[in-house]
């Protein structure tokens, strides 16, 4: 039996608002939304 579709799991990490504004802002949108994808 093939498992490997069967069980998924993907986790988001969620930013204190504030924080995610400053790290938005200081390294631009698109690479913060890199970083917060690398990380989980």
């Amino acid at each position: 039996m093939d498992s490997r579709g069967r069980y998924t799991f993907k986790p988001a990490l969620r930013w204190n608002p504030r924080v995610e504004e400053y790290l938005a802002g200081a390294y631009g949108s698109d690479h913060f939304a890199r970083i917060s994808d690398a990380l989980t």
